[in-house]
């Protein structure tokens, strides 16, 4: 069967729209290829190019080797694993949970539960009382603030409640006639036909989770409680020439007067975004199906 002919103008537009899908795709790679080469280009031909080459006329690792020379670096990474894994896992078991009840029309209390749940989405807790809270609860200086604090999200509570509510109810009505009960109809039903959602909710957690600092920041006094971001930020700092954690790993200091503050910075960027590299294309296609499924459909 032959071709179906385009005209003039499908063509141009066809050609007009390639161009505008490559351009876009050179806008987003072209900043993480600097900071790749950034990272390995030496100091003196930094400066020749203003801080930015694309292609260094000579390659170093010492940036990367100073990041890496500790073995801090290693422990915040199983830190940083251990939260990811027990987080993502945490929060999407309770949230999953409390969206398929306050999915259900029939739950007590139903709307009491959603109009606490919207305020406590709109108005966060103040900094203080939150960490008076975290302290008497025994969390602050241990591994569980990492996971505790965030197991709930109100956001992702009722991103569940809306995608649940629109799947078939003869599904669950039909489990429920085999014998099923609520727990086995989540499981069993519900689970497999939400695997979008819930790919797409994990790596928005797992993201935050690897990404955070913050939390370290305020909360935590434990070097070894260190994650891989609070532990590349110290580095980083001591490189930028304040004193902090990075004294404290940082010891060969003649190989640091020979890394370019900005080689550094991009080296740390680069080890902190690789695990991310790998994980999202294999939940890309989860992702847009569940953003997309839940914002075409009410």
């Amino acid at each position: 069967m032959p071709g179906i002919r385009m005209t003039l103008s499908e063509k141009i537009y066809q050609v007009l729209a390639h161009a505008g899908v490559i351009l876009v795709a050179l806008v987003c790679v072209a900043p993480f290829l600097f900071v790749v080469s950034a990272s390995l280009t030496p100091q003196a031909v930094l400066q020749q190019y203003g801080g930015y080459v694309m292609f260094p006329p000579k390659v170093t690792f010492y940036a990367y080797q100073l990041a890496l020379q500790t073995g801090q670096l290693l422990d915040a990474f199983v830190i940083s694993v251990a939260r990811v894994l027990v987080g993502t896992s945490l929060h999407l078991a309770l949230c999953s949970m409390a969206g398929y009840a306050l999915s259900k029309s029939y739950l007590f209390g139903r709307k009491v539960w959603l109009i606490i749940l919207l305020i406590s989405f709109l108005f966060g807790p103040g900094l203080i009382p939150f960490f008076v809270l975290c302290r008497t609860l025994g969390l602050v200086n241990t591994f569980w603030i990492y996971v505790v604090p965030g197991a709930v999200s109100a956001w992702s509570i009722f991103i569940f409640r809306q995608f649940f509510m629109e799947l078939p109810k003869e599904l669950e009505e039909a489990a429920i006639l085999d014998g099923a009960d609520e727990l086995q109809v989540l499981l069993r039903v519900v689970l497999p036909l939400s695997m979008p959602v819930y790919m797409a909710l994990g790596l928005f957690a797992a993201v935050g989770h690897w990404n955070d600092y913050l939390t370290s920041v305020i909360y935590i006094r434990d070097v070894g409680l260190y994650p891989v971001a609070m532990v590349l930020q110290s580095i980083l700092t001591f490189a930028t020439g304040t004193s902090g954690l990075g004294q404290q790993m940082l010891k060969d200091t003649e190989l640091l007067k020979q890394i370019p503050g900005q080689s550094l910075k991009m080296a740390t960027v680069v080890l902190s975004t690789i695990p991310i590299l790998f994980v999202y294309p294999f939940l890309q296609k989860y992702f847009a199906k569940g953003m997309l499924t839940g914002a075409i459909k009410g």
